[in-house]
């Protein structure tokens, strides 16, 4: 045991930059692979893996997050057990997170690919190089931030942050996908359910603050026609963050059908117009953060409908939910509601398995139905899986 632990929650944090060449093909947008596009025109803003670990005690948990569109079953699976030989944890404590920017490579080995079978084919380009890499630095990142282990003040705050909006439609009876508002003037666009970026404050004696926040909105900022590198807005907000002088850590919420109010576009620009009221949103929430110090650190893995894992971390005063699915952003609000209690929540965590639609959605049908009908899911599924993660996080 490290001689620094004391009996209050420790927090330690690192970060690696991808490694990201011309000739890495961009992965996010299913017209890239429809056309065959080869290669990129370069870096936009880097990609980066961000470390961070969290003890109490004898308990170790260790989250990983990936600059990336997503990150295959296969290769997180092996990203945990490389984990699981370097520090001998169990699985439950080791999160693999992808932050779901659409403008970056997919790293995959060879027997991932195809990733799913989707309806309309497999899947285009991977990079089997970059799997390689993510592989192999990973247990040099980890010691990094187990070095950097150093006791913290928890402190938690939320409010609403309105860069998003739900591009599904009802037009009568239709159901119309809005991508980019300036090409619908005509439809009549609504915010989401749930705005509310949320936002876990480590305050660490001496040493950099950390920074773990969550928003339901899609990091989609840049299109289908943008050819460069990029973590998109998420990116933009934590090199900010930095800046600041602050550790940042960013996990998806239930944003699978929340767009940016700039989205899908080729101008970088879009990128500053977002990421600036994102970042001044969560600077101005951090100067009212409230503490929630730990009670305990516990983890544990549950299984949704077929067979998916959802990892949950749970610190008495605060919860953490993992899911390797895109979460509709009503269902993350009513979870929220009936937990009664912070939640931290991470979408595309341990893998990218389809789409957790609630009934409702369902009903409405949609191509995010489609798949998840592919993939064995069923009306009502979603509410089950709510159920089975609140009985598993009761005291």
């Amino acid at each position: 045991m490290d001689e620094r632990c004391t009996e209050g929650l420790q927090a330690g944090w690192a970060c690696l930059e991808l490694p990201v060449g011309k000739e890495a093909t961009l992965f996010g947008y299913e017209h890239r692979w429809e056309e065959g596009e080869q290669g990129n025109d370069g870096v936009e803003d880097p990609l980066f893996l961000r470390c961070l670990v969290l003890r109490l005690g004898e308990a170790l948990v260790i989250h990983l997050a990936y600059d990336l569109c997503l990150i295959p079953d296969g290769l997180s699976d092996a990203l945990v057990r490389r984990v699981q030989e370097n520090q001998g944890l169990p699985e439950a404590s080791i999160w693999i997170h992808a932050t779901h920017t659409h403008s970056t490579p997919l790293a995959a080995q060879v027997e991932d690919h195809p990733i799913w079978t989707y309806p309309k084919g497999g899947l285009g380009s991977f990079e089997a190089d970059l799997a390689e890499f993510l592989l192999g630095s990973v247990e040099g990142v980890l010691e990094s931030a187990l070095q950097d282990l150093h006791p913290c003040e928890e402190h938690w705050v939320e409010g609403p942050c309105g860069v998003g909006y739900n591009r599904r439609v009802k037009v009568g009876e239709d159901l119309v996908n809005c991508w980019k508002p300036e090409e619908n003037p005509d439809l009549p666009l609504q915010g989401p359910s749930d705005p509310t970026l949320r936002v876990l404050h480590l305050k660490r004696r001496e040493q950099p603050d950390i920074c773990w926040w969550s928003l339901p909105v899609h990091p989609v900022v840049m299109g289908k026609n943008f050819r460069k590198v990029s973590a998109d807005y998420p990116g933009w907000v934590n090199r900010g963050l930095g800046e600041a002088g602050i550790h940042a850590f960013f996990t998806l919420g239930a944003a699978a059908e929340i767009q940016p109010w700039v989205a899908t576009q080729e101008d970088p620009e879009g990128l500053e117009v977002v990421g600036q009221a994102v970042l001044s949103t969560l600077r101005c929430l951090l100067r009212g953060s409230r503490p929630c110090s730990s009670k305990k650190l516990e983890t544990q893995i549950i299984h949704g409908a077929g067979g998916f894992p959802v990892r949950l971390q749970s610190h008495g005063s605060w919860v953490v939910v993992g899911l390797p699915v895109e979460v509709f952003n009503a269902w993350g609000l009513e979870l929220r509601r009936a937990l009664g209690k912070p939640l931290l929540l991470s979408t595309l965590c341990g893998g990218w398995r389809t789409y957790l639609v609630p009934k409702s959605a369902f009903e409405e049908g949609g191509y995010e139905v489609d798949h998840s009908k592919h993939s064995g899911f069923k009306s009502g599924d979603a509410e089950g899986l709510a159920r089975a993660i609140l009985e598993a996080l009761e005291p």
